[in-house]
């Protein structure tokens, strides 16, 4: 078998020869470049804030059903504590007969 590669070889992906690359495309490329961070950290700062959103919605959720559970509790507990007291069942006891 013979190796048959190309003597010539190309730029792989968005890499330009060193001999093609001019000074206003690498300053563009610079410009894209910081735009591109700049939008992906507004992107970040946004999704704390709405992640810090959620989890603030969620606390006063919580808070509230927590206050409607005790105040259910509490009313539960006064209407039981005003009930009259059930007079207690006497027990009955069997006669075990042994003979």
């Amino acid at each position: 078998m013979s190796d048959t590669t190309s003597t010539t070889e190309e730029p792989e992906g968005d890499e330009a020869p060193a001999a093609a690359v001019n000074p206003a495309t690498s300053e563009e490329t610079k410009r894209l470049r910081a735009e591109a961070q700049a939008a992906r950290e507004r992107d970040t700062q946004q999704a704390w804030i709405d992640h810090e959103n959620e989890v603030r919605a969620v606390e006063e959720r919580t808070a509230r059903l927590r206050a409607l559970r005790l105040a259910k509790e509490a009313e539960e507990a006064k209407a039981k504590a005003a009930e009259p007291a059930k007079p207690a069942k006497p027990v009955k006891r069997k006669i075990v007969r042994r003979g």
